[in-house]
């Protein structure tokens, strides 16, 4: 075979090729519309540069796309214009057989096209078959004519020859012009032998020769098949509305489930049926549901592990033992129960797949470099400063308001005056607009906070008390100073907004410098002190009522001796004088006030008159963040509250300096 010949065959490598066949017989099941087909075979078949043979052993036919459903059943190659690219059906299968023809089983579609193919299939009007094909650059093998192959399976051939080892198959066609008359449409199993070994048999009767046998076979083989008159345009049409309605529901699919625009362009381009389409959708849908649920189940499990390891390390402390509401019973808990730190640490280890032995310092730092165990200390310390806040006996919230700011900025907050009396208004006369007056308070939040650790020699040590207590206190601190925050209001006596003490005897007319102990006297005089109060503009009493007493820790006795005398006595006339305020306040004692002053006390209107404590974003409670610790061999952590208080209005308090 000459070298340019050789090279223009080696072009043909990766191009698609086709095969043609008559076809035999149809053997199909109307109700399944399925037929079985033979579509190729080792025969010859001639081409431009001589003989192309196809192997079909040792696996040379790649089946995997037909398979795959990437390839429909075509008619014409898509080169017919009244049927274009569009699918006249599936393959189903293909296979070799023990006689090694191609075959597949293929299934029509129900649309009106399809159904005109598959009715001249039964009808027995179309009678070949055609694959398209193709091979690689190193997939083959020349054949000189005369020769045979390498393994002598081919030949001696009468051409030059090329066999093709390795083979794919692009797709099967329904073609009215056969070439290979070995195989077709329901080719019956028993009836593949070539079609030159019957002509020869029928030479031998007598009833052709071999040589008009092969001219009448060549003949047959270029006769173009009559077509039927077709309205193109109508045709056209048509074809055009129904590819217009499957773009338009594939859309319609894309849009309802979400699907990128590459894949749904990929859909449309690639010629995907409808049902194919909506197909692939629900098949996802479903397997993101599973993947969804298989997630889910592995998150419960995580967190009941995680639940489990905590509640057995609560059972061990005793002020978190009267929290296990918050670990069901059912947690499994009871599994850990008496485990030490360094037990579970290593169980941890173990369910993470990583080496569970040796000695307590590396398991305990394998632990670390997990999510659970340091998960479940994190649990424990953040438990435990909620259990130290909690604890804490703060008596600012029984008479200070609460309030919350988003940023660390100062924010003005206005206080606004009563307004004028309602006018008489006579006859004819005018409405006249009320004055009022404003006066305003500044305030901003701080971050209070401070770091703790918990060491690997405490895990090792199974320290557990010391571990839940180190947070615990943070928690505690916690409270203290947002107690230390609110109170510092009273006690700092700060400058108000129109520039005078909270606390100012002539401008504020709310507190008694050369006081006294508390009396029926020296109360009644600060309650009438609060019910004299006017607005900011002077116009209008108050009348506020007290609502709590306020005092240090040293007066609480005598304050409580008073407060629950109902006879107090008074002049020799009247020996059973009534205490009015017996039982009278909320009564409030509060050792910050000791510090400031143990004989001054306070008379505070309803909550709300008086301090604001302020908490950013309205987190009233400690926020714990945790880190794997750089400084210390272990855990560390950071307990911190953001909070600010502002005394807004000092007509709802007054103070007595009490006896000096």
């Amino acid at each position: 075979m000459p070298k340019n010949v050789r090279k223009e065959i080696a072009r043909l490598a990766g191009k698609t090729l086709t095969r043609e066949a008559r076809i035999a017989e149809v053997r199909a099941e109307d109700d399944a519309r399925e037929i079985t087909l033979a579509f190729s075979s080792e025969a010859p078949v001639e081409r431009w540069f001589g003989l192309e043979v196809l192997r079909h052993d040792n696996g040379a036919a790649d089946f995997s796309r037909l398979e795959s459903g990437t390839a429909g059943l075509m008619f014409a190659h898509g080169r017919d214009p009244n049927f274009g690219v569009m699918p006249v059906g599936r393959v189903v299968e293909a296979w070799v057989d023990d006689d090694l023809v191609g075959r597949a089983r293929v299934v029509f579609d129900d649309d009106e096209k399809s159904e005109q193919v598959w009715k001249k299939v039964k009808s027995g009007t179309l009678q070949g078959v055609s694959f398209g094909y193709t091979w690689g650059s190193h997939s083959y093998e020349f054949v000189q004519k005369g020769d045979v192959s390498s393994d002598g399976r081919f030949g001696p051939f009468d051409d030059d020859a090329v066999v093709v080892k390795k083979w794919e198959v692009l797709e099967i066609s329904l073609e009215p012009v056969p070439a290979d008359a070995g195989v077709g449409v329901g080719r019956a199993f028993d009836d593949m032998e070539p079609a030159v070994e019957e002509t020869v048999e029928r030479n031998e009767g007598g009833e052709e020769t071999l040589e008009n046998a092969v001219e009448r076979t060549e003949i047959e083989q270029v006769k173009e098949p009559e077509v039927p008159a077709i309205d193109v345009e109508q045709e056209l049409a048509a074809a055009i509305e129904a590819e217009r309605v499957r773009v338009a529901e594939i859309n319609a699919i894309a849009d309802k489930f979400s699907v990128e625009a590459d894949e749904r362009n990929a859909w449309i381009a690639g010629g995907h049926t409808v049902e194919a389409v909506r197909k692939v959708v629900l098949d996802k849908q479903a397997n993101e549901r599973e993947a969804m649920k298989a997630v889910e189940v592995k998150i419960e499990e995580k967190d009941k592990y995680r639940n489990a390891l905590t509640g057995a390390l609560m059972s061990r402390v005793g002020f978190l033992s009267t929290k296990m509401g918050d670990v069901e019973r059912s947690s499994g808990y009871e599994d850990f129960a008496g485990y030490s730190l360094v037990e579970l640490a290593r169980d941890c280890v173990r369910r993470a797949g990583m080496k569970a032995t040796g000695h307590p310092n590396d398991i305990v730092a394998r632990a670390m470099a997990t999510d659970d165990f340091p998960y479940v200390l994190g649990n424990i310390a953040n438990k435990s400063v909620l259990a130290g806040w909690e604890s804490a006996n703060e008596t600012w919230p029984l008479v200070f308001n609460t309030g919350q700011v988003n940023n660390f900025h100062i924010h003005t907050a206005a206080r606004a005056g009563e307004l004028d009396d309602l006018d008489e208004i006579k006859e004819s006369a005018e409405y006249k607009y009320g004055e009022t007056s404003e006066q305003f308070e500044q305030y901003q939040v701080a971050t209070y906070g401070k770091l703790f650790a918990v060491t690997r020699q405490m895990i090792v040590n199974d320290d557990i008390g010391q571990i839940a207590e180190l947070p615990m206190k943070r928690g505690e601190a916690a409270a203290r100073k947002v107690g230390d925050v609110a109170w510092a209001q009273i006690t700092s006596n700060p400058v108000m907004g129109d520039t005078v003490t909270l606390f100012h005897a002539s401008s504020h007319k709310n507190y008694v410098a050369s006081g006294a102990a508390p009396s029926v006297a020296t109360i009644g005089k600060g309650i009438e002190m609060m019910k004299l109060q006017k607005d900011i503009s002077g116009k209008r009493r108050l009348n506020i009522s007290p609502a709590f007493f306020v005092a240090p820790v040293t007066l609480e006795a005598a304050a409580e001796q008073f407060f629950n005398t109902v006879l107090i006595g008074g002049a020799s006339d009247q020996p059973n004088l009534a205490n009015p305020y017996s039982s009278k306040f909320t009564r409030v004692y509060e050792p910050r006030l000791d510090d400031d002053s143990p004989t001054a006390w306070y008379l505070f209107g309803p909550k709300g008159k008086t301090v604001t404590v302020f908490f950013l974003n309205g987190v009233q409670a400690p926020y714990l963040e945790t880190k794997q610790g750089w400084n210390v061999d272990g855990v560390e952590y950071k307990v911190r509250i953001d909070v600010g208080a502002k005394a807004m209005d000092w007509r709802g308090v007054f103070k007595n300096n009490g006896t000096t």
